[in-house]
């Protein structure tokens, strides 16, 4: 309990969702009225804001990214650790208090109701997981690695369905989460994180498991123990090729001289184990520098948050909250056919583990949060004819963006 209350001040957000998470796809469940409102496109942005008495979520329905600024009084509401799924173009809505998920569609001003509420309350789930896994047309699931099952549930008929046995992925004296996942040829590919009670130490290296999906069971669970662990997402290119950065929580041993490396892995096509013969050390690409946060961004381009050294102030030890706060990476594009790295122009530093990113109906984002939860964010989107060229800033706004992409008119 103690794990989850820290890390719920500091890693709870997910690791940014759009297309990566299912949404911006023609077709999906649902409908609404979104032209009727006046909006060329719909867009659902989550912003999460911390204050004395808690967080708050904050889930908007937006026109075009850049054509318009925030405006939280137009939100959803949502107390705690409110989700936004975004699956296959439609979002769903997670009440981390009463365990339910709601599917919505576009309405006139925001995302209204467009089924029943599921209750997960009765499955014995201790807490929504930060994002959920599109299966298929008519199938998502929630990964509750800490309590051993895998939930799935109709997005057709919002009842629950099937589940899946999680308990290979345990490990003594460890409490395992799930918080990425990418789906490949009727398989879910995840990687477990392994923390101890305070979350602030874990299992040295990185291990990765597969669901098959007509099984409906954990065919393959392994570890490798080249790298640190890590906490970006799984990048599936386009050639099959799933590409994760192994980096530490958003580095949190990944500092100082000693440090072991953060670096690039993969799970090549028709293969569900990490390819022992490859492996790009950041380090080597950035002049020194470890990253997280890797986006893949397609022809062998993604970005990484890279981390400077010599702008972190704060220790772990001393105070685990301020550490993972404070601005100290800015964003890098990565080329991992030639194996570079390029400072991106014009972007200023962000928190440790705040800057992620997302990618819907061809677009890419880039987060800056400036102190985690309590200062700002800004939303920079790279022109992808130039890369590393300084994008333009779409939003600007309080709190932490996680979450951001398009919903189906």
């Amino acid at each position: 309990m103690l794990r989850r209350i820290l890390f719920s001040m500091i890693l709870s957000l997910p690791i940014g969702c759009g297309d990566s998470s299912g949404a911006g796809g023609a077709g999906g469940i649902g409908g609404g009225a979104g032209g009727a409102s006046g909006r060329s496109e719909s867009w659902a942005v989550q912003t999460v804001i911390q204050t004395p008495d808690g967080r708050t979520a904050f889930i908007q329905l937006v026109d075009s990214p850049g054509t318009a600024p925030l405006d939280v009084s137009l939100a959803r509401e949502v107390p705690g650790n409110g989700r936004l799924y975004l699956l296959n173009g439609v979002a769903y809505i997670g009440d981390p208090e009463a365990l339910t998920v709601v599917r919505t569609r576009p309405g006139e001003v925001a995302l209204e109701d467009d089924s029943e509420r599921l209750s997960f309350a009765a499955t014995g789930i201790a807490f929504l997981p930060s994002f959920a896994v599109y299966a298929s047309d008519d199938e998502a699931f929630l990964l509750d690695a800490a309590g051993g099952t895998g939930y799935g549930w109709s997005l057709s008929e919002m009842t629950l369905g099937r589940r899946v046995d999680l308990t290979s992925v345990r490990k003594e004296g460890f409490e395992p989460t799930i918080e990425t996942a990418v789906v490949r040829d009727g398989k879910i590919y995840f990687v477990v994180q392994q923390t101890d009670a305070l979350g602030l130490q874990a299992f040295e290296g990185l291990q990765t498991g597969v669901i098959d999906l007509e099984s409906g069971t954990v065919t393959d669970v392994s570890e490798d123990l080249r790298c640190v662990r890590t906490r970006s997402r799984m990048n599936l290119a386009e050639d099959g090729t799933i590409y994760l950065l192994s980096d530490n929580y958003g580095a949190t041993d990944a500092l100082g001289p000693d440090a072991p490396p953060t670096c690039m892995l993969r799970i090549l096509p028709g293969q569900d184990e990490l390819d022992q013969d490859w492996q790009i050390d950041m380090p080597e690409l950035l002049g020194g520098r470890q990253a997280s946060s890797f986006i893949y961004v397609g022809n062998g381009l993604g970005y990484a948050s890279v981390i400077y050294d010599e702008e972190v102030t704060i220790s772990l030890a001393e105070d685990p909250v301020g550490y993972f706060s404070q601005p100290a990476s800015r964003w890098w594009l990565i080329d991992l056919n030639m194996e570079t790295g390029t400072e991106v122009a014009g972007l200023p530093f962000h928190s440790l583990a705040g800057g992620n990113g997302a990618i819907s109906d061809g677009r890419v984002f880039l987060f800056t949060p400036t102190n985690r939860f309590e200062g700002t964010s800004q939303v920079w989107e790279p022109d992808l004819s130039d890369p590393a060229g300084e994008p333009t800033m779409v939003y600007e706004t309080d709190g932490a963006i996680p979450v951001l992409g398009r919903v189906n008119d």
